[in-house]
């Protein structure tokens, strides 16, 4: 993603696709991975992951998508990125 500053508390996605290695989302803070998220199995449901991020509120932060899979379940995909300040916002 493009640089930004982080201004919620929690980032909230939807993530679906392939469980194989070379498969994942990964948040960068600072230039360092602060959290990531893969899928345990392989399904095209797009399922919700919540990232608590409120210790970096202020701070620079970027999003990574990595989709370097050759397998036949070699894909991944996300949506629908937001933030969110508690469970009951969505």
């Amino acid at each position: 993603s493009e640089p930004f500053k982080i201004r919620g508390y929690a980032i909230w996605f939807l993530l679906g696709g392939g469980k194989g290695s070379g498969l994942e989302v990964r948040l960068y803070v600072d230039g360092k991975v602060v959290r990531t998220a893969k899928n345990t199995e392989n399904h095209e449901d797009m399922r919700p992951v919540i990232w608590t991020i409120a210790e970096y509120k202020g701070k620079d932060a970027e999003i990574e998508i990595i989709d370097d899979s050759m397998d036949a379940w070699g894909h991944i995909n996300v949506d629908n990125f937001r933030y969110v300040r508690l469970i009951g916002d969505l």
